[in-house]
């Protein structure tokens, strides 16, 4: 074989050579760019799946407070028969739970808070009917009593009269005395 063809394929090989070092170059470069591209749209679609599924999974626990939220101004206006809808079993359903419970406990206290302060009212008005009441008692009692005693007649049948209307007197005295206490 001549020798000429010999440099020929030693040409061709460090041609070949030339050429992979050439394209391994620009792999290097096509690949680093088309990874970072790749990585960088990966990236951005999982922010942005992120950000949507927060929004799915936080917007109805965001609508439920609001709600309770909602249900505070007419109790802040003295309403306490609100009541908000209890759904679910998490943390938010047991404030709204726990919100219903403190507002029957407030409406009840209320109530009772209410009547006592009726129930005072009434006793005001008994006490001061007591007092009205017992006040003539006494000069009632100490007339008749008077009568009673200064009476020196002889007729027997106004003595028994006398005697009967004290005895009458001194008995009802003691039934409204017993009353008003």
């Amino acid at each position: 074989t001549p020798s000429a063809r010999f440099t020929e394929l030693e040409s061709a090989q460090d041609l070949v050579q030339a050429y992979h070092q050439l394209e391994r170059g620009q792999r290097e470069v096509y690949l680093d760019t088309t990874y970072q591209r790749a990585f960088a749209a990966i990236l951005v679609v999982t922010i942005l799946a992120g950000i949507g599924v927060g929004l799915l999974v936080a917007r109805p626990v965001t609508r439920r407070i609001a709600r309770l939220g909602l249900a505070m101004r007419p109790v802040a206006e003295g309403d306490l028969d609100v009541r908000v809808p209890v759904e679910g079993t998490d943390e938010v359903s047991d404030l709204a739970r726990a919100m219903n419970r403190m507002l029957a406990e407030l409406a009840e206290n209320r109530g009772r808070i209410e009547y006592l302060r009726l129930m005072a009212e009434w006793q005001k008005v008994a006490r001061r009917l007591a007092h009205e009441i017992k006040n003539p008692l006494q000069p009632i009692q100490l007339a008749v009593e008077e009568a009673h005693r200064r009476y020196a007649g002889e007729d027997r049948g106004y003595q028994r009269l006398l005697d009967t209307t004290l005895e009458v007197v001194n008995e009802e005295v003691s039934s409204l005395r017993r009353l008003v206490s």
